[in-house]
């Protein structure tokens, strides 16, 4: 989940310390320019929801505990070997 955090984060201008300091840069080289405050959302949008795609994707799928009751099975397994 932190990961698509920062991932949203390059949505706004505000989001990373690195959106800022390029805004900086932009601002001190040419002087009546700057970011608006989603000026970034065009490649910030498009690269969280790959991002998030991409981070989803194996954990549904791939691991036994997302799969549905993969949860409810491991516990009456380690449960009967208690018993046992």
């Amino acid at each position: 989940m932190n990961h698509i955090v920062i991932l949203a984060g390059m949505c706004t201008l505000i989001g990373t310390s690195t959106n800022l300091i390029v805004n900086s840069l932009l601002v001190k080289t040419v002087p009546d320019s700057g970011l608006s405050l989603f000026s970034l959302i065009w490649i910030g949008l498009p690269l969280t929801i790959i991002g998030f795609s991409t981070s989803w994707w194996p954990r549904a799928g791939c691991c036994p505990t997302a799969r549905a009751g993969g949860a409810a099975q491991r516990t009456r397994a380690s449960t009967a070997s208690r018993r046992a």
